[in-house]
């Protein structure tokens, strides 16, 4: 096996840890700093080096950032338009140069003769060698050059011009990535900042007036998963004095999960204002959601009617989950089932099924989302139906407003920090007369 030359080793060992910590940076001022620090030391322990951004707009280059040099605030108010500059050929034909510069300081041959004054005031003595000049080019853009130097007598070697051009073309990978990273951060941010007056303008669209209050005791609680959610909950007060409850889950989150609610809400108004019929109203939510819904969403719904004259509640549902119906006088639990019905918008024509209950004084109705029953822990364990109802047998005796205060208690000692996966949605209703 042949012997490995430690230096070799010792010097790709350095590159790769150098371009290594390029690719961790995620803003670009860090990312420069970085990159004139570690280039510095890539060739020579006491090297200087300094990036000179390339500003196409104005054809001209300025010193930006700089490391080694024992006078950088001067260094980095350099700046010049020259096409003649060494820096338009290194950057046109993307070839790394080495020059010689006089030990005298009489020459700094990368700089027009209109800075070198400047560079050299700031020297004091300290007279550069030789530099190496290498660009940083992407397939779209110049973004401008890196300048080595050194302040020995010792030269650069071929592979030193090597070594950096290869981590210049390095550089610029880390350049654009930073650079898709943060187009990418102020995309997101503008999306949520939308998403956010999605969901703002949603909460509008949830009824803030509890109606037939003389007959029934409210409580609600509402939290979506994302800045805007897909549950939907309502209360219509009727003509002759019933009221409709309706409470709906679109598949899916976010913005357009929200808008899907939207019209849903305005479909179902819009028909109450025509039939007070719950079967009829879904046969037709379920048509027109289906003509004006191309996305593969579609919303599970229950529709109910209290009537306060005849102590009732008739029902029908488009697939949602089963509400619970807590019987004040002997405790027990009555899961409302109906499964004539498929969700809004899954099938073509649908066929839904009235029913009929009774719902009398100190009665509780729980109507509720699957963001309940389905919620996730620390451990992705799910809450359970049978936890649910058992956290409701325990307050039976209780107000609407306690009922729904202990559940939200129970689910968040469940959950933890464990982040929602879905919306939450609990509608609790006590009969009061």
């Amino acid at each position: 096996m042949p012997d490995t030359n430690p230096l070799l080793l010792n010097t790709l060992t350095r590159f790769h840890s150098f371009v290594t910590a390029l690719h961790r940076e995620t803003t670009l001022s860090s990312l420069l700093n970085t990159l004139v620090m570690r280039a510095a030391q890539l060739v020579k322990p006491a090297a200087a080096c300094c990036f000179v951004a390339y500003d196409a707009k104005h054809n001209a280059f300025a010193v930006r950032y700089s490391h080694g040099y024992s006078f950088p605030k001067i260094i980095e108010t350099i700046a010049f338009s020259d096409e003649q500059s060494v820096f338009y050929e290194v950057m046109q034909h993307n070839t790394p140069q080495k020059l010689l510069s006089f030990a005298n300081g009489e020459e700094i041959s990368w700089l027009p003769a209109i800075c070198r004054l400047q560079y050299l005031e700031g020297s004091e003595g300290a007279y550069p060698t030789e530099s190496i000049i290498v660009s940083l080019n992407d397939t779209q853009k110049s973004l401008g050059v890196l300048v080595v130097e050194h302040f020995d007598e010792d030269r650069f070697s071929a592979m030193d011009v090597q070594l950096l051009a290869t981590y210049a073309r390095e550089s610029t990978l880390a350049i654009h990535k930073v650079e898709l990273y943060q187009e990418n951060q102020r995309i997101n941010q503008e999306l949520d900042k939308e998403l956010q007056s999605v969901g703002e303008v949603q909460k509008l669209l949830l009824p803030t007036v509890y109606p037939l209050a003389d007959q029934y005791d409210y409580y609600t609680y509402y939290c979506p998963s994302t800045r805007a959610g897909g549950d939907y909950y309502d209360f219509i007060p009727l003509n002759d004095g019933r009221l409709a409850v309706i409470i709906g889950d679109v598949s899916g989150h976010g913005a357009a999960a929200a808008v899907i609610v939207a019209m849903t809400k305005m479909i179902i108004h819009n028909l109450l204002a025509h039939t007070q019929d719950p079967v009829r109203i879904l046969v037709e939510a379920n048509n027109q959601i289906h003509q004006h819904i191309s996305i593969q969403y579609y919303i599970t719904l229950f529709f109910g009617i209290l009537d306060p004259r005849l102590s009732t509640l008739s029902y029908c549902s488009a697939g949602h989950i089963p509400p619970i119906l807590l019987r004040h006088k002997t405790g027990t639990l009555d899961e409302l089932w109906n499964d004539q019905g498929f969700p809004l918008r899954m099938v073509d024509e649908n066929d839904f099924d009235l029913k009929c209950v009774s719902f009398e004084k100190a009665d509780v109705l729980l109507l509720y989302t699957d963001g309940i029953t389905e919620m996730l822990n620390e451990d992705r364990e799910p809450y359970s139906l049978e936890a649910f109802q058992e956290v409701i047998r325990s307050t039976s005796k209780t107000s609407a407003q306690t009922i729904g205060q202990s559940i939200l208690r129970e689910l968040d000692a469940f959950r933890g920090n464990a982040p929602l996966h879905d919306d939450v949605t609990l509608i609790v209703i006590q009969c009061k007369a």
